[in-house]
């Protein structure tokens, strides 16, 4: 019912008809800009240059932290009335080389989720339940992009409660053996300036009112990413004349930095095997086999008939 999270989806155009890729918003492009630089005084002060942290794409955390684990949870009710709506609970693992490789599962209550190994050359895809099918990614950025997706929830969810949100410097403390910057996450008394949605798919988001806010981030002194992320808060919204209430809740942390563990592909017999598909010549005459007579097959350039394949 709700576009809660609005990922990238690769692949897709409304190039030739409909309306212009730069009016579809993150439907067809990015919403992950590549993050150069994480003001840390700003993001102890101010709601914008903290979000721009929180959510930055797993690409820019790789290349700044090198090998890591994500670890991450999020609960989301919609009631209207005193009827839930709708209700999700999910978990993130990801396991990063430093390099390029990952395992990474996202699953969630509902019993469907997304599981996915890159070995460095080919990415193995499956959902909650099944086999892996192992291919090569099919663009240069596909492998870095499941990856960003998959992390970017904590991130997505501290986003809608941007109209409500106030940060406060925590202090200068220490996470894991890192150095870290906590900042404060409450309900702002007063409601900060937020740009107006202009995307239909969007729009509802334009009805926000943040009710409760509580959480803490916590950045790295060096790198400047968010290696722990925690809150929880509550919206109420319309959609089509209905009123909702939605209540959040998510945590995400990073730990295990520097690790050593290899990424490997799955073992043999959890990857599917897919046959290559035969030549359309073939196929039909298999299927009118006794039906009709086989067709045959165009000459060469060199003048003689070629063979089936």
């Amino acid at each position: 019912m709700l576009p809660l999270v609005a990922f990238a989806w690769s692949g897709c155009s409304s190039e030739g008809e409909g309306r212009p890729d730069s009016e579809l918003g993150n439907l067809v492009i990015s919403p992950y800009a590549k993050v150069h630089k994480v003001d840390m005084d700003k993001a102890t002060t101010e709601a914008g240059a903290l979000l721009t942290a929180v959510l930055a794409p797993h690409e820019w955390i790789g290349e700044s932290l090198g090998a890591h684990v994500v670890r991450g949870s999020s609960s989301v009710e919609v009631r209207e009335g005193r009827e839930v709506r709708e209700q999700l609970d999910d978990s993130l693992f990801i396991d990063f080389d430093g390099e390029d490789r990952y395992v990474a599962t996202l699953d969630n209550s509902n019993e469907y989720g997304r599981h996915a190994i890159f070995d460095g050359s080919k990415l193995y895809l499956r959902p909650r339940f099944g086999l892996y099918n192992g291919r090569a990614p099919q663009t240069e950025t596909e492998a870095v992009d499941i990856r960003t997706e998959m992390a970017a929830g904590a991130g997505e969810y501290l986003a809608l409660l941007a109209k409500g949100l106030e940060v406060s410097d925590g202090g200068a403390k220490t996470r894991g053996g890192r150095a870290i910057q906590e900042i404060r996450l409450q309900l702002a008394p007063t409601p900060p300036a937020t740009t107006a949605e202009t995307l239909g798919h969007r729009l509802w988001r334009n009805s926000i009112e943040v009710k409760t806010l509580s959480g803490q981030v916590d950045l790295d002194a060096e790198t400047r990413v968010p290696l722990f992320i925690t809150f929880e808060g509550s919206i109420v919204f319309t959609r089509e004349a209905r009123s909702f209430q939605m209540f959040v809740k998510a945590e995400r942390s990073l730990d295990e930095i520097g690790h050593t563990r290899a990424v490997q592909a799955p073992p043999p017999d959890e990857v599917l095997t897919i046959g290559i598909r035969k030549r359309e010549l073939y196929e039909r005459n298999t299927l009118l086999k006794n039906i009709a007579p086989p067709a045959r097959q165009a000459p060469t350039p060199g003048g003689s008939q070629g063979a089936l394949q």
